[in-house]
């Protein structure tokens, strides 16, 4: 992809909106996975990891946040348990 920031930017954008609009209860959550974004545009933009790590990085954590989120589903709580 020739606009590799540009997709990086998109990844962290749509990332934020998803923690938090599903962890807007759950304030350790929004808090981990905050942190954990934060942590890695941080050191993509130290130069400490290039563009194609980073968007690893930001796509096995898009599938964490994803097992987390689905993981009250599975054991039948509610949104607000």
């Amino acid at each position: 992809m020739p606009e590799k920031n540009l997709a990086v930017e998109l990844l962290e954008r749509l990332l934020q909106g998803e923690i938090k609009s599903r962890f807007a209860s759950n304030v350790v959550q929004d808090k981990k996975f905050s942190d954990m974004l934060a942590s890695v545009i941080q050191r993509y933009q130290n130069r400490s990891i290039e563009t194609a790590q980073v968007m690893e990085e930001l796509i096995a954590m898009a599938k964490k946040f994803r097992e987390v989120a689905a993981r009250g589903d599975q054991l039948g709580l509610h949104e607000g348990e």
